[in-house]
């Protein structure tokens, strides 16, 4: 019974802090903040590229491939890209098409993780309008890159001589430009990619709010870039290091594949056996990865990460009340299989795109894994000797049982937290 007043202890303790990674070096965040005039309506398309796909957007910026992408041919891409993405929104007042038209774009290279830089971008779209009637609806849809992983945010609100009585997003920038994700606990990053509103047009009257760009921070979008984003092409050994170092920062946020490991570990009594339980886990990573890179095999997101926290609660099981059961290389592999899905998708995204251009790809995927491999094996070379060292002291059965809970606490946590969306 202490055993599992114990549990429910730890349940509670880790549900509170059971959100692994939440958005990743993977994402490509998006806001669109959205301004109604009677003269005009302004789109203001805020992008934010973590470090993979900005390292890819730069390898694919770099126009006369000599391994650098200048600010040149950074300001050569933005331009590219808004035109791209322009005809993909789609705005409709009324019966009335709304055409885009680029008004102002800007970029910024900002400090990322594991040294590597994140790219921010913003886009200012306008449209003028025939005279619309005083009450008319008001539709905004967005068709850019709609499976990319990230935060999606719309808001919405009119100026002077609008009133907008009804809509289905907030008015109010949540993120401050992308500039921060906090969310309540409990709340998942938006997705938002349409909108709807109901306008009353009326020359003289104010809407209920301002601009919500009004009081945007600007920082992140200086009137030059602050330096050169350097990318080899040919060779790829700069990119190829940019994956390792990828890799090791992975694993070390990735608090559910930590969580997942130790539990391996706590089931592993021998160096050897932790050695062969840890490369067959990151060599089930590379397996998954692999694959999703070359877009041989796809796995619904809703699906993998609740499958993800199963795998946690089960080694944390094994290892409360089954220790030592001996099989733990091929159940490393075969749940490995399933970690890896967990972040192949979006990685995919950024390898698949040189799959069939060359060996880039694949160096790209050995690095990244071999980042993994290597903090695995750090840490590893850390943890091991102190459980084994415990084991000479008489709580030290009772202190794996604990930590063994606390693996299958973690775990549902995780589990409750993805199933309800979160």
């Amino acid at each position: 019974m202490s055993r599992f007043r114990l549990f429910l202890g730890l349940l509670v303790v880790v549900a509170e802090a059971a959100v692994a990674h939440p958005l990743g070096n993977n994402t490509v965040n998006r806001q669109a903040v959205i301004a109604i005039s009677p003269e005009e309506t302004r789109v203001t398309y805020h992008l934010d590229l973590a470090e993979i796909p900005t390292l890819a957007e730069g390898i694919a910026a770099d126009a006369d491939r000599d391994g650098q992408t200048s600010d040149a041919e950074w300001d050569g891409w933005a331009r590219r890209r808004a035109e791209d993405i322009r005809p993909l929104l789609d705005l409709k007042l009324g019966d009335q098409a709304l055409a885009l038209r680029v008004d102002g774009l800007a970029w910024h290279l900002a400090p990322g993780d594991a040294g590597l830089p994140i790219l921010r971008m913003r886009i200012r779209y306008a449209a003028s309008p025939a005279a619309p009637p005083m009450r008319v609806s008001f539709r905004y849809q967005d068709r850019y890159e709609t499976a990319r992983p990230g935060w999606k945010e719309i808001c919405l609100s009119g100026l002077e001589g609008v009133v907008v009585t009804a809509s289905n997003v907030p008015d109010r920038d949540r993120s401050r430009s992308l500039t921060d994700f906090g969310l309540p606990f409990g709340l998942s990053a938006p997705q938002e990619l349409s909108a709807s509103a109901e306008l009353i047009f009326s020359a003289g009257t104010a809407g209920p709010g301002q601009d919500p760009l009004a009081g945007e921070n600007s920082a992140g979008f200086p009137a030059a870039s602050d330096g050169t984003f350097h990318a080899v092409r040919n060779g790829g050994w700069r990119e190829a290091w940019a994956f390792f170092r990828l890799g090791m920062h992975h694993i070390a946020m990735g608090f559910d594949h930590l969580a997942f490991l130790f539990g391996l570990l706590l089931l592993s009594s021998r160096l050897g056996d932790v050695v062969k339980v840890v490369t067959a886990f990151t060599l089930a990573h590379s397996a998954t990865l692999g694959l999703a890179a070359h877009g041989w095999v796809t796995a619904p997101g809703e699906v993998i990460e609740p499958a993800i926290a199963l795998t946690i609660v089960y080694v944390g099981a094994l290892g409360a009340w089954r220790r030592h059961l001996g099989h733990g290389v091929w159940l490393a592999f075969g749940f490995g299989l399933v970690h890896g899905f967990g972040f192949a998708g979006a990685l995919s995204e950024s390898l698949a795109s040189r799959s069939d251009g060359g060996g880039n790809w694949l160096l790209n995927l050995a690095s990244f894994n071999l980042g993994i491999e290597t903090l695995q094996l750090l840490l590893v070379s850390l943890a091991f000797p102190l459980l084994r060292f415990s084991e000479r002291f008489a709580w030290a059965h009772r202190a794996e049982i604990a930590a063994s809970l606390s693996v299958m606490a973690a775990g549902l946590g995780w589990l409750i937290l993805r199933l309800a969306g979160v």
